[in-house]
C-alpha cells in the first residue's frame, strides 16, 4: 500500500511539474496553429523543456531541417548553438542564415511576429510592455486582453503590475481569457501566413509551394520572401528572402 501510495504521490508532482498556466495554454494553442500540429504535441515537446516560449525556435527549426522536434531539443539541452544544430542535422548554409537573420531562431523577435500577425499589434506597442518588464507571457496577456476590450497592451500592462495576476487583471477588464481563439485570427503556415521560405503543409507526404505572407485574395501584407519546399512526414526544406533581425545564437 505504501509503494502504491509513493508512486501516486510522484505522479501527482510530475503532473503539477508540467501544469499550464492560462497563458502557457494560450501560447500551446498559437504554437499549434503556427506549425499545425495538436496542441497536446506542442506539450508533450515541452515537457523536455520548462518554458514554452522557447519552442517556437526549435519548432522552426525542426520545420525547416528535415528533424524532429524532441531531437532538435535535445542537440539544444546539449549545449549547441543554432548553426551547430543546423549543421548537424544537414539544413543549408544558406537557408539557415536567412532564417537567422528573420528572427526564426531567437525566442523574441519570433513572439514578436507572431503576435503582430495575429492580432494586429504594433511593434512599439510590445516594446513599450517590454521596456516595463514584461516577459514573453505578459505581452501575450496584455494584448489579447488589449484587443479584446479595445484598449492598449501598456495601460492593461499596468493594471497586471497592479494585480500580479492575469486572471485577475482579465477579471477587472471583464474578459474571459476562455474566449481567447475569438480574439485575432489564426497564423499558420498556409496562405496569408505562410512565412519566407514556404515550409511544407502539415497534412502528410507531397509537395506544396506559395509565397510569402499576404499572396490570397483579401491582398494584405505581402513582406519580401517567396520560395519552393518539398514536405515528407519527416520534415522540410526551403529556400527564401526576407529582411529581418534577429541573435547570432
Amino acid at each position: 500500500m505504501k509503494k502504491i501510495t509513493a508512486i501516486l504521490g510522484l505522479s501527482l508532482l510530475a503532473t503539477a511539474s508540467f501544469a499550464q498556466s492560462t497563458l502557457e495554454r494560450i501560447a500551446g494553442d498559437i504554437l499549434a496553429d503556427r506549425f499545425g500540429i495538436r496542441r497536446d504535441d506542442v506539450f508533450g515537446i515541452r515537457r523536455d523543456r520548462g518554458d514554452i516560449f522557447d519552442l517556437g525556435p526549435t519548432l522552426s527549426m525542426s520545420r525547416y531541417g528535415n528533424a524532429s522536434a524532441n531531437d532538435v531539443q535535445r542537440l539544444r539541452a546539449s549545449g549547441m548553438g543554432w548553426g551547430e544544430i543546423a549543421h548537424k542535422i544537414g539544413m543549408h548554409p544558406g537557408t539557415f542564415n536567412k532564417l537567422r537573420k528573420q528572427g526564426y531562431f531567437d525566442r523574441d523577435p519570433f513572439w514578436d511576429d507572431v503576435v503582430k500577425r495575429r492580432y494586429g499589434t504594433r511593434q512599439e506597442d510590445i516594446d513599450i510592455v517590454r521596456r516595463r518588464g514584461g516577459r514573453l507571457e505578459d505581452i501575450l496577456g496584455a494584448v489579447v486582453i488589449g484587443k479584446a476590450t479595445n484598449r492598449k497592451p501598456a495601460d492593461v500592462y499596468d493594471q497586471y503590475r497592479r494585480d500580479k495576476d492575469w486572471d485577475r487583471t482579465a477579471d477587472k477588464f471583464k474578459f474571459d481569457f476562455s474566449n481567447h481563439s475569438k480574439v485575432g485570427k489564426k497564423v499558420g503556415w498556409d496562405g496569408a501566413s505562410v512565412p519566407p521560405g514556404t515550409p511544407p503543409r502539415s497534412t502528410g507526404p507531397g509537395k506544396s509551394k506559395g509565397k510569402g505572407p499576404g499572396n490570397t485574395s483579401t491582398g494584405k501584407r505581402n513582406p519580401p520572401g517567396k520560395g519552393k519546399g518539398n514536405s515528407n512526414a519527416g520534415g522540410s526544406q526551403g529556400k527564401g528572402k526576407g529582411k529581418g533581425g534577429g541573435e547570432d545564437f
